[in-house]
């Protein structure tokens, strides 16, 4: 009730465990079974694997039995590892691998797109992810005409294109959701999509990592109603979880590359700043250097002018001392007499 999923999965896996070394297997089965359920929740697959490799008896018990499945919607709580060869084995590991093996977001998304489409016989559709507590559509892809898009970040509650009730609920219980008419279901009627469009079969699965939410897929088959089978659905299972993995490193390997490129850049910036500076530096000697040549020459020139205004106050010193001399010569009284004498 509170959702402690990996609680109950470690729990039930020890109480059944436990009871099957006592030689209790019928009381130790329901504990298996409730243990791999939530392990399955939890998305832990490597788990899961070790669990059906160390207890083939769970494994048999847990393969398809024929049941007729309801044509009705379910919301899947469970799953069932098909084994009795309804998978092919070499297609779940390629496709694994192939998810696995690219670590570029934009191209990963595509490459989930077009292997879960091809794998579930989808006609069209998207991939959300969950990015800061909501979902964003970031990929699509249509059949006819093939086309995939990726990078859209449209926010969930903005996408016109997909029924935005049946993916807020998946992201909510975290479990799929099929349907073979959703355009019977009373239940999503007033969906503005489904109004619109009357969608038939609809597939809609969250991608869940260490039980994290890392987003949701979201398929659409218009051709024909019940198109996405049991077997189907199980690959689809297999494959979220590696995809909901490698969304996850793909998201933090482009996280890292844009702080890269944050770093890059500022070392960048910072090598410019240096170089402007070492240039500001440089530019500084010079005008220093240009500053001390114009301060020696002003002191040259004020000493040029000290020394000839020195000569100039001694010419005009020895121009005065002659003038007096002159002066002193010619200083003598004239006593006029008559007409004709005079005294001096």
């Amino acid at each position: 009730k509170s959702e402690f999923t990996h609680h109950a999965a470690i729990a039930c896996e020890l109480a059944g465990r436990y009871l099957l070394g006592l030689g209790r297997t019928r009381y130790a089965n329901p504990y298996l079974y409730d243990a791999y359920y939530a392990y399955e929740r939890w998305g832990a697959n490597s788990k899961l694997a070790q669990l059906l490799e160390s207890l083939p008896s769970l494994q048999k018990e847990l393969a398809p039995t024929g049941e007729n499945e309801s044509s009705h919607p379910t919301i899947t709580t469970s799953s069932r590892l098909a084994t009795g060869g309804l998978l092919d084995l070499s297609t779940v590991l390629h496709a694994a691998q192939s998810i696995a093996s690219e670590i570029v977001l934009d191209k990963l998304l595509e490459q989930v797109l077009r292997l879960v489409a091809a794998n579930a016989g989808a006609q069209r559709g998207f991939l959300l992810l969950a990015k800061e507590g909501a979902l964003t559509v970031e990929a699509s892809i249509t059949i006819d005409p093939d086309r995939v898009e990726v990078g859209l970040g449209l926010p969930l509650e903005k996408a016109t294109n997909l029924a935005r009730s049946i993916v807020q609920l998946v992201a909510h219980t975290r479990e799929a959701m099929v349907f073979g008419n959703v355009s019977a279901d009373s239940r999503y009627a007033n969906d503005p999509y489904v109004l619109a469009h009357k969608p038939k079969s609809l597939l809609c699965l969250a991608l869940k990592n260490r039980g994290r939410l890392s987003g949701v897929l979201y398929l659409e088959n218009n051709a024909a109603e019940d198109a996405f089978t049991t077997e189907r659905i199980e690959l689809l299972r297999l494959l979220s979880g590696q995809a909901a993995s490698a969304v996850e490193n793909a998201l933090l390997y482009a996280r890292l590359r844009d702080v890269g490129e944050e770093l890059r850049k500022s070392n960048d910036e910072l090598l410019r700043t240096n170089a402007d500076l070492r240039q500001r530096s440089e530019d500084l000697r010079q005008r220093s250097e240009d500053l001390r040549q114009a301060n020696e020459r002003t002191k040259q020139e004020l000493a040029e002018r000290v020394r000839i205004e020195e000569e100039r106050a001694n010419l005009q010193q020895e121009v005065i001392r002659i003038q007096e001399s002159r002066l002193a010569e010619i200083a003598a009284p004239l006593i006029p007499i008559t007409d004709e004498i005079m005294v001096m």
